[in-house]
């Protein structure tokens, strides 16, 4: 049983270090059973836990209550490092650190990187989990843009956003949609204006931009945001859906904005005017197609 003590209190975290490197380095086929002390434990988190997803309080709390009580028990359960970071086990190692405890558990090395996604610890890695530690901002509403604007594209009609892993979406970000960035500011400017989630009007305003080009999407959202009576369309639009807000005390589904977007951005693409019977969209109805520069 391989053990980190602390037996001198000059002990440098730097020697704590240096002991993890060699078995991230030269990982041992089994797990070994390891004694953090709350310095140690800080100092792992300090030099491996840069990628990690954020920490959760509430799982936190409870491993405190245990390390402090003399509750906490050496169970099966690990903490995983892959060859360059920690992948598992950061509430654990922060509840060590927070409560003056040394916390004894099992430990495994050598976790191939890609593994995170699918490591489960009580708390399943989201979609969100994996493009933070990507590095890519706005995680979680990147994701769900995704999911949207990938289910539009494979299963025109379909109303519902399709299930995918968390690999999945990184991997349709990273081929596919890497330019959600660039729609962001218009997604958070129409929610600022309507009070509709800024994810909506990411995914609709990059649609629109892939199906007619960036000055056709910029004019019809940027209407829909002013409620600019030149563009008959986007005005309704902005005015109805108000009016449904309103109605329904401020919850709208999604798909019923989506649909009326859609219906309403057709209609400004052949340049014809509508009426509020044009955008009605009701639930089990399929989804509008985005019409497209060449369907014209």
């Amino acid at each position: 049983m391989a053990v980190f003590t602390q037996a001198h209190p000059q002990q440098s975290s730097a020697n704590v270090i240096s002991h993890v490197e060699r078995y991230i380095a030269n990982p041992p086929e089994t797990s070994v059973v390891l004694t953090f002390t709350p310095e140690m434990a800080g100092a792992i988190l300090a030099t491996y836990n840069a990628e990690n997803r954020g920490l959760k309080p509430h799982k936190i709390r409870p491993l405190i209550g245990d390390l402090r009580s003399g509750e906490w028990m050496l169970t099966g359960e690990t903490i995983k490092f892959s060859k360059r970071r920690l992948l598992d086990g950061q509430n654990r190692l922060t509840a060590c650190m927070e409560s003056g405890v040394p916390i004894k558990t099992h430990v495994v090395f050598g976790i191939d990187d890609n593994a995170f996604a699918i490591i489960d610890t009580g708390a399943p890695r989201t979609a969100g989990d994996v493009l933070v530690c990507a590095g890519i901002a706005n995680p979680q509403m990147v994701a769900h843009v995704v999911s949207r604007l990938y289910a539009w594209e494979e299963t025109p009609g379909v109303r519902s956003i399709l299930r995918l892993s968390p690999n999945q979406v990184l991997h349709l970000y990273q081929t596919r949609y890497s330019d959600i960035g660039e729609h962001i500011a218009w997604g958070r400017e129409l929610q600022a204006k309507t009070r509709l989630a800024a994810s909506r009007g990411i995914a609709l305003h990059y649609a629109f931009t892939k199906a007619a080009g960036q000055k056709v999407a910029d004019t019809f959202v940027r209407a829909w945001i002013d409620n600019d009576p030149t563009i008959q369309q986007a005005s309704l639009l902005h005015r109805r859906l108000a009016q449904l807000q309103s109605m329904l005390s401020g919850s709208l589904r999604a798909n019923t904005v989506y649909a009326m977007a859609i219906k309403a951005f057709n209609h400004f693409m052949v340049g014809r005017p509508i009426d509020v019977g044009q955008i009605a969209w009701k639930e089990g109805e399929p989804m509008p197609s985005i019409r497209s520069v060449k369907d014209e």
